[in-house]
């Protein structure tokens, strides 16, 4: 039979991120070899520490599965489609130097949620690999996906300090293959680990570029404004100081004009007979 439930509960604690668990159910249509069903709600949260609402979600999914191969070994999964899914790149810093924005955003994405959920995934498979099979896995079927398809996803990028931003950037496409095949299988939740692992690095490759076009277009911006109030203070103060100048200037006038008078007075005084 198809199952009717794919938990990634257990992952979301190694994640430290929560996972909404998804429904698959079994659609009407199918043929001899292939059934095709759904998945609706996968949502994987942020780890700790982050204040956006999720890393990815994913809304609109489409799967087909071979049913020839349910009770074997490793059930494959033939094609998972996404049609609607968004991604939210948080920062906890952005620092941008423009003399190095390569350099710089790559320093900026070690304070990323994508950053933190890759070291989280890492110690996962760690462990998973370190284990010499877990008691709740060990009647947990094994899966196998040939292909994994995200069309137009909805990338974010917020950062609450240094650079703020909090903007979309262009849509990118994701595409992954043989998901499980080289190990014969994997259990839902080492495959979780895998594709999130994918999904990651290519959000990070694909995003880089547009994010350094915006965090220079930004950058230039913020300065821009920032030289014309400089420029603008300038001219106060200059204007002022121009001002008080020529103010001291009449005063001075007006102080030797006054005392001229008062010196040709006490000669006058002093020449009367």
């Amino acid at each position: 039979m198809i199952p009717s439930d794919l938990s990634f509960g257990y992952l979301s604690a190694e994640l430290k991120s929560p996972v909404k668990i998804p429904i698959l159910t079994a659609a009407a249509a199918s043929s001899q070899s292939f059934a095709c069903g759904s998945l609706t709600g996968l949502r994987i949260g942020n780890p700790k520490g982050f204040e956006t609402a999720h890393f990815l979600l994913l809304e609109n999914i489409s799967v087909e599965i071979d049913i020839d191969t349910i009770g074997q070994a490793a059930i494959v999964i033939e094609d998972v489609l996404v049609r609607s899914a968004d991604v939210i790149a948080e920062f906890r810093e952005l620092d941008f130097d423009p003399v190095d924005p390569s350099g710089s955003i790559r320093r900026s994405l070690k304070t990323s949620n994508l950053a933190a959920i890759e070291k989280n995934v890492d110690a996962y498979i760690a462990d998973d690999t370190n284990s010499v099979g877990r008691v709740e896995e060990s009647f947990v079927p094994k899966l196998i996906i040939r292909r994994i398809r995200m069309n137009d996803l909805a990338v974010r990028a917020v950062s609450h300090r240094g650079l703020e931003l909090d903007t979309d950037l262009p849509r990118i496409h994701i595409a992954l293959d043989e998901i499980g095949l080289r190990e014969g299988g994997l259990t839902p939740q080492q495959i979780t680990a895998v594709v999130i692992q994918r999904i990651e690095a290519q959000i990070t490759r694909a995003m880089t570029p547009d994010l350094i076009e915006i965090a220079s277009t930004t950058f230039t911006a913020i300065n821009g404004t920032a030289k014309k109030g400089i420029d603008s203070a300038s001219k106060v103060v200059g204007g002022g100081a121009a001002a008080v100048g020529s103010t001291l200037e009449g005063a001075t006038q007006k102080l030797t004009s006054g005392a001229k008078g008062a010196s040709e007075k006490i000669k006058d005084l002093f020449n009367k007979e």
